[in-house]
């Protein structure tokens, strides 16, 4: 079993400023690699897996997904899509062990 970790950065356009990044870990048997499609709850359509790192310090990998960032035009739209992906099992990056 390998752990896999997927970021997806919220920005608010009014401030320009990173509002939080958003981080959803699980696990899978799956040899994952760029140009797969990754499909979550939180989303519309599936998004296509850009990149794949592997951390030999904690066996993790971490998946880059197009897009990996989701653009709000104020503050509360941003705090709302912030609770949308908490609703679908994602918490804040620096909530995670």
């Amino acid at each position: 079993m390998m752990k896999v970790v997927v970021d997806v950065a919220i920005v608010c356009k009014a401030t320009n400023a990173m509002h939080k990044t958003m981080r959803k870990e699980f696990d899978t048997e799956a040899s994952l690699v760029p140009g797969m499609h990754l499909i979550d709850s939180m989303w519309k359509k599936e998004r296509e897996i850009t990149g794949v790192t592997y951390n030999p310090d904690d066996s993790s990998l971490y998946l880059g997904v197009t897009p990996g960032l989701e653009e709000c035009s104020t503050r509360e739209a941003a705090a709302e899509m912030e609770e949308l992906y908490r609703s679908a099992g994602w918490r804040a990056a620096n909530e995670w062990d």
